[in-house]
């Protein structure tokens, strides 16, 4: 569900985009949620197959800037609404259905002020929920606010504890509250897949 926040800025737009960029960046680290790349499960096949979440560390600047390019636009031709209505009709378009940020610019965004500008985030519900989104905005202004100046390097991104800030599937709270038998979780999965 694509979500945006407008806000006003006194900075330039070349500025902005660096900073928003940076932010964007750190949260790869900050935030691992935003970059789990999510395999979706064949029906068809056994029914063990499920869906899974991939997380994977920036280890280059190449990767990095991949993960920027796949993931993070600069939208100057239409306004937030308009690009939300638009994301609402079609799945994510990133590789492993990524969260995707947007960044609306000001003519189109409201012409009327050319200090208007939109963050659009686009994510799967998957990953995310209404405390979540929350969440990521605070954080993404935060770090919009404290980023620096110039390009910003992985040597930079913190990556320490990482794991502890992966989302924790829903499957892996069920199993470690009820503690359900191999069979138990083969009939539940036979019996979520026929419902679908």
């Amino acid at each position: 569900m694509p979500l945006f926040v407008t806000f006003d800025t006194k900075n330039a737009e070349a500025e902005l985009v660096e900073r928003v960029r940076n932010a964007w960046l750190n949260c790869h680290a900050s935030m691992p949620h935003v970059a789990v790349a999510i395999s979706e499960s064949n029906h068809a096949t056994e029914v063990s197959e499920v869906s899974s979440m991939t997380y994977s560390m920036l280890l280059s600047e190449a990767d990095a800037q991949e993960w920027l390019q796949d993931t993070f636009s600069v939208v100057r031709d239409q306004s937030a609404a308009d690009l939300q209505h638009a994301l609402c009709q079609k799945p994510l378009a990133t590789r492993g259905r990524r969260s995707k940020l947007y960044l609306v610019t000001a003519p189109k965004a409201d012409p009327s002020n050319v200090s208007h500008y939109a963050p659009l985030w686009h994510s799967s519900h998957v990953i995310i929920d209404a405390f979540s989104r929350q969440q990521v905005f605070d954080q993404l202004f935060r770090r919009i606010v404290a980023s620096p100046s110039g390009k910003l390097s992985i040597n930079s991104l913190d990556y320490s504890n990482v794991f502890d800030r992966l989302p924790v599937p829903i499957a892996s709270a069920y199993e470690a509250q009820l503690k359900p038998t191999e069979e138990q979780q083969q009939q539940r999965l036979k019996e979520i897949l026929a419902g679908s």
